[in-house]
């Protein structure tokens, strides 16, 4: 098989020298580690795409002291994780030292979507200074955070879009791993004006998986795309009536957005449970093309396409 990481995860930075844009705040986080600050609570903020988790990886590293290591990070979308019973939970799968590393690191990404109540769970465990937990809240949207949660991360800062600068250096990385004349698509990507580091490398993908660079730039095939998304989550926890549901909605479906969305998921759900790969790969083969939506070939395509990249 090959590579199962998109290329935004595949080239996801190891260290902070290699972290794109925000200087600023890159340096800031040096400082405080550098210092011997560690946070009970870190929030980082800003728009889709400007490397929130990644940051918020690289502190989880760093936390641990010379060299990183390997340490214990558990990663939540808060989407998924929203009610006060399962963030309860989580606080209480914290109450324990770490079984590697120095602490425990959670990241909550999107926390904003957590319900208030939810929220309010955190608030005892964010002033707890005997701890080896430590706490990553990740948004785009810290003001509906709490304020009394935000009030409790003493770490708490905002990242900006890429800007040209940022772009150039992020396109170059990635044509260079390619080792194809990328100028095309560099031209593309800068004329679309993109900002999000995301965006960026799956319009190079798309591009590299052969479509035109104006089409890869602006194909909606990424997991912004909300209906998209839930289509991918449904077909991978063999929900066939929801995924039959939704996919009535996108009857004049853009087949090779969804199909890249599908492909993303499927690739992250192989990568987290290997053990299980065949089994996902085989049922989704033999249901995805019984459902009734499928008789235009959109997902069809789409796992034919998913197939030809393992």
């Amino acid at each position: 098989m090959t590579d199962l990481h998109s290329l935004a995860l595949s080239m996801r930075p190891t260290k902070f020298s290699e972290f794109i844009g925000n200087p600023d705040v890159v340096k800031a986080i040096q400082t405080k580690l550098a210092s011997g600050d560690v946070p009970v609570g870190c929030l980082l903020g800003g728009p889709t795409g400007t490397g929130k988790t990644t940051l918020a990886l690289l502190i989880a590293h760093a936390v641990q002291g010379k060299g990183g290591g390997d340490c214990e990070i558990t990663e939540h979308n808060a989407s998924d994780l929203n009610g006060v019973d399962a963030v309860r939970d989580l606080v209480r799968d914290t109450g324990t030292y770490p079984m590697i590393g120095k602490y425990r690191v959670v990241i909550l990404n999107e926390c904003h979507r957590l319900t208030e109540p939810a929220q309010n769970v955190l608030l005892q465990p964010l002033e707890n200074t005997d701890t080896t937990t430590i706490w990553i809240f990740t948004t785009t949207a810290p003001e509906k955070l709490l304020k009394t949660v935000r009030d409790r991360c003493m770490w708490a800062f905002m990242l900006r879009p890429f800007g040209p600068k940022e772009r150039t250096e992020l396109l170059g990385r990635a044509v260079a791993r390619f080792g194809l004349a990328g100028q095309s698509i560099i031209d593309a990507v800068n004329h679309a004006g993109l900002t999000s580091g995301r965006e960026i490398l799956n319009a190079c993908e798309r591009w590299q998986g052969g479509m035109a660079p104006a089409d890869a730039v602006s194909a909606p095939g990424d997991e912004s795309n909300p209906l998209y998304a839930d289509i991918a989550k449904a077909v991978l926890a063999g929900n066939w009536p929801k995924a039959q549901e939704l996919l009535n909605q996108t009857r004049t479906v853009d087949a090779r957005g969804l199909r890249d969305v599908l492909s993303a998921f499927m690739k992250g759900k192989l990568r987290r449970d290997n053990d299980k790969a065949a089994d996902i790969v085989e049922t989704a083969a033999l249901l995805l093309p019984k459902l009734e939506s499928f008789s235009d070939g959109v997902m069809q395509t789409a796992m034919e396409a998913f197939m030809r990249r393992l």
